[in-house]
């Protein structure tokens, strides 16, 4: 745990703290602000983003990149998204967890879908299903 200012949330919590209940909080308020205040939710995600790092934290790093990758995603920047998407893959596939593997994969497929690259996101969808295939969903 690092003693730390948690920024701009710093009001909204009781303990100034850095540790995985504050950056999974964040991530939450990042995930419910997202269709009503898509602004808020990409800096709550930054922040936890920024937290996770301190901790050195991987799978909350992964996670804060997915979460960003899906505000980038929904405000239609296609190549911030991806970016913050690879890294979180990247991580996810370190720390071989097939279940947020997918979730990214998915991710994935709706910026190639929406970009008219239908081969592409045939590509990573094919991914997706095979996660599942392994996961037996």
């Amino acid at each position: 745990m690092i003693n730390l200012p948690l920024g701009s949330l710093g009001s909204n919590f009781q303990d100034s703290t850095i540790n995985e209940k504050s950056i999974l909080h964040k991530l939450e308020l990042a995930e419910e602000n997202k269709y009503t205040d898509i602004k808020q939710a990409m800096q709550y995600a930054k922040e936890a983003l920024s937290d996770a790092k301190l901790l050195n934290n991987k799978n909350l790093i992964g996670e804060s990149n997915l979460a960003l990758g899906k505000c980038y995603d929904f405000l239609g920047g296609s190549i911030e998204a991806l970016d913050h998407l690879t890294e979180a893959q990247e991580i996810f596939t370190e720390l071989q967890d097939k279940i947020k593997i997918a979730q990214t994969y998915k991710q994935i497929v709706s910026i190639y879908y929406y970009s008219q690259d239908y081969t592409t996101a045939m590509n990573y969808y094919q991914r997706v299903y095979k996660c599942g295939v392994e996961l037996k969903y």
